[in-house]
């Protein structure tokens, strides 16, 4: 019985540690969102741009244009690759999906100390 005292503390630090982190998951939800939105603006742009007959140079100095319209999306999703606009936005994804994963790593191990308290306090 004289464990209850520290599993009674660690199910109060876990709980504590779960709810900052989804304080946490709110603001990557945002990221996400915010990155999300930036990069679709920006395509919907360079696919305009592609379409009015606009020029891409790329870093490594490949140049981009217009093939038509089927091919037009890749080509803009190219052009976008180029900048940091998709590492933004896979970022935000990544971060969000990991904070997820740990949450739900910190729920095990809080339903173990519940159940351990719960066995220890009918004995």
């Amino acid at each position: 019985m004289h464990e209850l005292p520290q599993i009674a503390q660690d199910i109060e630090k876990l709980g504590a540690e779960i709810r900052t982190r989804l304080g946490k998951l709110d603001k990557y939800g945002k990221d996400i969102a915010k990155a999300s939105n930036a990069y679709d603006l920006e395509l919907g742009k360079t696919m305009a741009a592609l379409e009015m007959g606009q020029i891409f140079t790329m870093s490594d100095g490949k140049h981009i244009k217009d093939l038509g319209a089927s091919n037009r999306d890749k080509l803009a999703k190219a052009v976008l690759a180029d900048n940091k606009l998709i590492e933004n936005k896979i970022l935000a994804e990544t971060q969000y999906k990991g904070l997820i994963s740990q949450i739900e790593g910190l729920k095990a191990v809080l339903n173990s100390k519940q159940s351990i308290w719960r066995h220890l306090s009918e004995t």
